[in-house]
């Protein structure tokens, strides 16, 4: 069996972020094969704006002097968007890599990735919700609102199923309570329930918890720094 490792939020903290996968790597005695990462790596270039939900976080961190230097990824890395992300830049390089072994996952698409003697199907649905936005045709968004997943990506994942694991930001309703108050998303909710993964995994809220929806398991990753903040998982 092949081991990969899906990693919550990362909040620029890039170098943490490998050095952490690597221990992870060392404790289990065998290679991981892949990242999946949740969103929120903070995906910036040293041109890029930084507002003020970046700043409150402690600012871009790390990845503009990667993303200069093309410093390859240790570990092959597969990412979707946050909503702490460069948006702009993020599209410019969906589908792409952004530093070498650094994938980044496009809106809406499902992406096959080789893990061993198997190829694993994975689901991105990366951003957050805008109830402003969300039943804009992503060609009509614009470049400041790349960032928010809207109807059109969700349907499209609907009819591209089945994939083995669905990747969020935000969570889907029913798994994130606080106080009392769901944060998650019904249409998340309503994504996994009809596309059945194996697997969806979110971030953005940055603690761990775990649920099951519709046979689905449903993971949600703390930041990296706590505990709770990656998750192998065997293939």
């Amino acid at each position: 069996m092949a081991c990969i490792v899906i990693a919550g939020d990362v909040h620029g903290a890039i170098g943490l972020f490998y050095e952490q996968a690597l221990k992870l790597q060392d404790e289990l005695k065998e290679p991981i094969e892949a990242i999946l990462q949740v969103g929120d790596l903070q995906v910036y270039s040293e041109d890029s704006h930084v507002d003020k939900a970046v700043r409150v976080h402690g600012g871009p961190g790390e990845f503009p002097q990667w993303f200069k230097e093309q410093r390859p990824a240790p570990i092959p890395t597969y990412s979707i968007l946050g909503n702490h992300d460069d948006a702009m830049l993020f599209h410019r390089f969906a589908g792409k890599e952004i530093v070498p072994s650094l994938h980044l996952l496009p809106q809406g698409e499902v992406v096959s990735i080789n893990i061993g003697s198997r190829i694993i199907r994975v689901g991105a649905l990366g951003g957050n919700y805008s109830p402003k936005y969300f039943h804009y045709a992503p060609a009509d968004l614009s470049q400041s609102k790349l960032k928010h997943y809207t109807e059109t990506h969700i349907n499209a994942l609907v009819e591209k199923a089945p994939f083995d694991i669905l990747l969020t930001h935000e969570a889907p309703d029913g798994v994130a309570i606080k106080d009392g108050i769901d944060l998650g998303r019904p249409e998340i909710g309503e994504l996994i329930r009809k596309t059945k993964p194996q697997f969806a995994f979110f971030g953005h809220h940055h603690w761990h918890t775990k649920a099951e929806i519709g046979g689905t398991t449903v993971v949600g990753l703390a930041r990296i720094q706590r505990d709770g903040g990656m998750y192998p998982v065997r293939y």
